[in-house]
């Protein structure tokens, strides 16, 4: 509850055991989940239901990452790993900075984002 309390972002990548990604804990169905279970303490956190966003590599070229974060309406992407582990998150913030630097060398999905 701490860290969700002293980070507050839209969704959180959860972790199993193995160190592989298992699905994302959005905020608010983990406030849902804190208001409407008397045992929610108690319960893990897989109990709340997990969203699956999209996901890509660090090999992903940039206008793909740009074309599937568009066409699924999400507002990042989760970067794997081979092994499934979470390498980092890139958000449409970050694509929006990057086309506000250099918009003219970027590509046209990127300048699309840029321009929302």
């Amino acid at each position: 509850i701490a860290t969700i309390r002293d980070h507050p972002h839209s969704s959180y990548p959860l972790i199993e055991d193995n160190g592989k990604y298992a699905g994302l804990l959005l905020r608010e169905d983990f406030q849902d989940f804190l208001r409407h279970s008397p045992d929610a303490a108690e319960q893990p956190l897989a109990a709340i239901g997990l969203a699956h966003g999209p996901t890509v590599t660090a090999d992903t070229p940039v206008r793909e990452a740009i074309e599937r974060l568009v066409r699924s309406g999400a507002n990042k992407l989760l970067v794997l790993n081979d092994s499934q582990r979470v390498r980092g998150i890139v958000t449409v913030m970050d694509f929006a900075t990057a086309a506000s630097r250099q918009p003219a060398g970027l590509p046209a999905a990127m300048r699309e984002v840029h321009s929302r």
